[in-house]
């Protein structure tokens, strides 16, 4: 085997070793969301969500002026 065989042959076993590590990264790290609460996060800020659009339609507030206030929240 030459030089340029054995190079070849350590690059495709690099990749190979890259994507079974990748494989394995993404298989174990799937279900993070479980155990570190972001899921309990996003159920709260739906709710909150809910909420605040609940008080502004109790204030009366229109569509054009809730716009306007999205855009002050955005700009801070």
């Amino acid at each position: 085997m030459n030089l340029m065989d054995h190079a070849g042959w350590i690059i495709v076993a690099s990749l190979v070793s890259m994507a079974l590590g990748a494989f394995f990264h993404w298989l174990f790290s799937r279900n993070n969301c479980e155990s570190c609460g972001i899921s309990e996060l996003k159920a709260e800020i739906s709710r909150l969500c809910t909420l605040v659009e609940s008080l502004w339609e109790k204030a009366g507030l229109t569509v054009k002026e809730r716009l306007e206030l999205e855009g002050m929240r955005r700009d801070i």
